[in-house]
């Protein structure tokens, strides 16, 4: 595959949207990180036809090459192709795992700047969702994968469907979250996997945290680890930048009590609101969320209510 001449192709700032879905629509689905089994895929997809949304395009590589879902070639190729293909409204991740950073020296950015789709996704995706904002300053959508639309509660497909489909602004409110520190800020919501954006710090697909209202979700990380990912954002200049820090689920990582005071602990001289425990990351449940719009954060009222609306009219 030739690499695409990445080089100054966005002199703007304007936030390039996707245009809002229509139901019934069409989708493609990719596996730009690990793979995923046939019977899991297709339970997956035959959710997303129950609620208005048909697979159209699978671009996904027959076989497995190592612990990833084909070559790295396959694997941009194939999230160019569906960012390019007209019948195209959204594009669903199969799976997190490893991998998509691999990928991001391929993406033809420029196609996918004038050519913006629903983009959903989580966990390693995380690496796409900071690259096409870095890159092409398009909203993208942290949301649930192919795997894990099987099991999501209902509330939590309505949402993703209410998001993609109106231009309504999004206003969430999280009555079961906890306020670690109090306070009221407006930020543009970027982030995701802590671990991933961890590694995306120091490369050309880092995201400006400036002013960010960052959102932080992980699994299977022991507390000293979320503390070594957490002091090196700090130590990156990373979270004092922040206007306020939004924590989703942290499964596997031992006692929520423990990883909610070292939190308040690494953030014991910085004044940022941080409202702890919203439904979104790897458990039973996973809120979709904008990614790349303005927002305010009240971690008194436990609200997240965005300024605009995430997609242009249909």
């Amino acid at each position: 595959m030739t690499k695409p001449d990445q080089s100054e192709q966005f002199p703007n700032n304007e936030v390039v949207k996707p245009r809002a879905v229509s139901l019934p629509a069409s989708c493609s689905v990719i596996a730009p990180s690990s793979p995923m089994e046939d019977h899991k895929i297709d339970s997956g997809l035959q959710k997303l036809k129950e609620i208005g949304i048909e697979p159209k395009k699978r671009f996904i590589v027959s076989g497995d090459h190592r612990y990833l879902a084909g070559s790295d070639d396959d694997r941009a190729s194939f999230l160019n192709r569906a960012f390019g293909d007209e019948d195209t409204d959204v594009i669903f991740c199969v799976r997190g795992g490893y991998g998509s950073s691999r990928i991001l020296d391929l993406l033809d950015f420029r196609l996918i700047a004038q050519k913006p789709k629903v983009f959903v996704g989580y966990s390693d995706v995380t690496f796409l969702h900071c690259a096409l904002w870095s890159q092409c300053n398009m909203v993208t959508f942290h949301g649930p994968t192919i795997s894990q639309l099987r099991v999501l509660p209902g509330e939590d497909i309505e949402t993703l469907l209410n998001i993609i489909t109106s231009n309504d602004k999004p206003n969430y409110r999280f009555p079961y979250a906890q306020t670690l520190k109090r306070g009221k800020a407006e930020g543009r919501v970027l982030g995701g996997n802590l671990t991933c954006l961890c590694h995306v710090l120091g490369t050309r697909y880092e995201p400006d945290f400036t002013d960010a209202i960052l959102l932080l979700e992980d699994r299977g990380e022991v507390l000293y680890r979320l503390d070594r990912m957490l002091n090196h954002l700090k130590l990156a200049g990373k979270l004092a930048a922040l206007s306020g820090l939004v924590l989703g689920e942290f499964i596997s990582c031992g006692p929520v009590s423990a990883i909610w005071d070292l939190v308040v602990d690494i953030l014991c001289d910085i004044n940022i609101p941080v409202l702890a425990g919203i439904p979104v990351g790897h458990g039973s449940r996973n809120v979709a969320l904008p990614l790349g719009l303005k927002a305010v954060l009240d971690s008194d009222a436990k609200t997240l209510a965005y300024l605009e609306s995430p997609t242009n009219a249909a």
